[in-house]
């Protein structure tokens, strides 16, 4: 897990066996899968800030944004213009979708837009204390899976504190450029990643498999399409282009009996041994980088999490015992 601090961090330097053999792979794997479905289960709204593709690369470049924000440097005010300008070079999502993306952020409370008090002709976007608090959960997560894959105990991590947590945000928004580079490594994976809670099934569909060496599970339409929060018809065609691309057989219909194939639990091993080896990259950076002394805010987690996603649940997340039984 070590990266050299000499040179810029490159997926390419990455063994793709991290998670598929040795101790605390498998816990890590465990951990990341059932801590995210945990996080996103039947919350939309959650889910789009990350489990997918362009959202994830905006909500990562304007948290970043806002950490690098200095109000006497205008170069690093966060405007929508810079935002556009961070993001347009991965090409991973247009114009009109940043557009969008922050407006349906604004609109349930995860950003705001301020005049900046240097000058009031510039608008600043600013991420909301709901934003920052479920994003530090989200990368608790992280935190907890690359400790475990570490050999680390994940019960002895720190609190992922503000000042850590928008740190290790902007480390990552520096390293966007890498993203390209991923996707072509991960391009297996795209009729996940790129579709609309697309990440969320395949994390269901692996949980209920359980391990690389368990080919069957199943996820009915029906329960995917309600822990997801989108149609059924949705996590129907998601599932059909996953089989066509040779990722999975629909034995029974609707989802009853689904066979993964070995092809699929690599690709999704390497995904999860890169996700956790960019981020611990990113933390080291960031806690090299963070400021002593600074002043700290609540937990990303507890009752300060739940009050920032009051409202935005569809139902609360079940439990994987609960996930598991529902679904067939």
């Amino acid at each position: 897990m070590a990266v050299s601090s000499k040179r810029a961090f490159s997926f390419g330097d990455l063994r793709e066996d991290r998670l598929s053999s040795g101790d605390g792979h498998t816990a890590a794997r465990t951990t990341l899968i059932d801590g995210v479905i945990g996080l996103c289960a039947h919350r939309a709204h959650l889910s789009r800030l990350w489990l997918e593709i362009g959202r994830c690369v905006c909500t990562t470049a304007i948290l970043g944004l806002h950490a690098g924000l200095e109000e006497d440097d205008r170069a690093t005010w966060s405007t929508l213009s810079r935002l556009h300008a961070t993001v347009g070079p991965v090409g991973v999502v247009s114009r009109n979708r940043v557009d969008n993306f922050v407006a349906y952020l604004e609109r349930y409370g995860f950003v705001e837009k301020r005049r900046s008090a240097r000058d009031r002709r510039v608008t600043l976007l600013t991420p909301t204390e709901r934003l920052t608090l479920v994003d530090a959960a989200f990368l608790g997560v992280l935190d907890r899976a690359a400790r475990l894959m570490r050999g680390e105990d994940d019960r002895a991590a720190p609190a992922l504190r503000p000042a850590r947590h928008l740190a290790i945000r902007r480390e990552m928004m520096m390293r966007l450029r890498l993203w390209p580079r991923a996707m072509r490594r991960h391009r297996d994976l795209m009729p996940f990643l790129e579709r609309d809670s697309g990440c969320l099934i395949l994390l269901l569909l692996l949980q209920g498999a359980g391990a690389p060496d368990r080919l069957d599970t199943c996820l009915r339409y029906d329960t995917g399409a309600e822990l997801a929060s989108v149609s059924r018809t949705h996590v129907r065609m998601l599932i059909e282009e996953a089989e066509r691309a040779g990722l999975l057989e629909i034995v029974e219909p609707g989802g009853r009996h689904i066979r993964l194939s070995p092809r699929l639990w690599q690709a999704a091993d390497r995904w999860f041994a890169d996700c956790l080896d960019f981020f611990h990259a990113c933390d080291r950076r960031a806690r090299s980088a963070e400021t002593a002394g600074a002043p700290e805010g609540p937990d990303g987690g507890g009752d300060t999490f739940t009050d920032a996603v009051a409202g935005l649940s569809v139902r609360r997340g079940a439990s994987r015992g609960a996930l598991g039984a529902r679904a067939c």
